[in-house]
């Protein structure tokens, strides 16, 4: 039996009307419970992400972040967020962070998308022969117009979403010490020894899962 969460239930043809259940928005059962966590935390680690994103915005515009987010966070587009981004950075850089920009810009309108499914998708709860859930997964939410090439999102996806929006706020940070924002921050010798490092990693397209020898690998 597979089961819509969020107060919602059906079978696994997806050829009953579901009714509410307001009980599953509490429920007990730990699978179903660490899924719903799991999801939270996939929201905050986007929210991570976009802190990164705000301070960029307020480098390129030349200004705080207190400023720059008054606007930054009027942007309800994603899209929009991003060309504006990246036209900022032309005006600034120039054409010389073109090859790593556009790898970048992927990798955040992947999050992005990934994100809203995350947000907007049902969760639905499957069994083998009763309670407790064997699993938990995001299915699109005209669920039923669903069948066997529906697709989902399941706990690994979440956990990879997580741990992509961590990688590339990190990376975004290091991006702003090498554009100048940072480097204040940083005694001037340690600076010199890690600089080449970064400098050639943005000038080049972001290879993920990031390479043991990167320094962002969390394997570090």
């Amino acid at each position: 039996k597979a089961e819509l969460g969020d107060g919602l239930e059906n079978h696994s043809e997806f050829n009953e009307v579901p009714h509410f259940l307001s009980e599953d928005l509490l429920s007990r059962d730990e699978t179903y419970r660490e899924f719903t966590l799991i999801r939270g935390q996939c929201l905050a680690a986007y929210a991570f992400l976009e802190n990164s994103l705000v301070s960029l915005f307020a480098h390129l515009m030349g200004t705080s972040r207190d400023f720059a987010g008054v606007s930054f966070f009027k942007m309800n587009n994603a899209r929009a967020r991003n060309a504006t981004l990246e036209r900022l950075l032309k005006k600034r850089h120039g054409s010389t962070h073109n090859i790593f920009w556009n790898s970048y810009s992927e990798q955040l309108r992947g999050l992005d998308a990934k994100r809203n499914n995350i947000v907007h998708w049902a969760t639905r709860s499957e069994y083998i022969s009763g309670p407790p859930i064997s699993k938990v997964v995001l299915v699109p939410p005209n669920y039923e117009d669903g069948d066997e090439n529906t697709p989902e999102i399941r706990l690994e996806n979440l956990i990879e979403f997580i741990e992509r929006c961590d990688f590339l706020a990190r990376l975004t940070e290091m991006f702003l010490f090498i554009l100048g924002s940072r480097l204040a921050f940083v005694n001037r010798d340690e600076a010199n020894k890690i600089l080449p490092t970064w400098i050639e990693i943005f000038q080049n397209p972001i290879a993920y899962p990031p390479p043991e020898a990167h320094p962002l690998c969390r394997k570090h």
